[in-house]
């Protein structure tokens, strides 16, 4: 029992990838957390100096907090998309925007491209993860497979493939 499906890795398909990963990541979160409570405090301490805080004061200063959690994502995301861009590969030999074929057997996950081939066993796979027009396949914070969902002929494809990592990988976790 065993599935395969080859498929163009193009940009968009990098950038989902990206946008859930950057959604996720606990470094970025720990991150925004300790931006958003610096900046409160600095706000509430603001205010209290003010001796007869006034509602609008208030409700100015609750805006501010939330103008300035809106930008600061939205700063670290650019950040993040500039930083993803200037470190993607120009060309196609490095692996990464080509054809890639992804195997999946009982006890290991098998990449191709024309650069190289790349073996897992399903005990260093992390999980699964569907996304709206993707699945991927997370290997740890920093490696992931990205399969468009468009690769495959039909949505039963799609699941039977799916359906059959899941079960793969479920199985080396009930065996571990």
């Amino acid at each position: 029992m065993e599935a395969e499906i080859t498929y163009q890795l193009e940009v968009s398909d990098l950038f989902a990838t990206h946008r859930y990963s950057y959604k996720t990541n606990k470094a970025n979160n720990l991150t925004k957390l300790f931006a958003y409570t610096l900046f409160t405090i600095t706000i509430i301490q603001t205010l209290m100096k003010i001796e007869e805080a006034l509602w609008l004061e208030i409700v100015v200063g609750i805006l501010t907090l939330g103008i300035c959690i809106v930008g600061f994502n939205l700063f670290m995301y650019f950040v993040s998309l500039l930083f993803f861009r200037v470190n993607l590969p120009k060309d196609g030999t490095s692996g990464i925007l080509c054809e890639h074929t992804i195997q999946i057997t009982p006890t290991q996950l098998i990449e191709r491209t024309s650069v190289n081939e790349t073996r897992h066993r399903w005990i260093s796979v992390k999980r699964l993860q569907e996304l709206p027009n993707h699945l991927l396949i997370i290997l740890n914070n920093n490696q992931a497979y990205t399969i468009p969902k468009k690769a495959f002929e039909s949505t039963s494809n799609y699941q039977n493939f799916y359906e059959m990592a899941r079960q793969f990988l479920q199985q080396v976790r009930e065996a571990d």
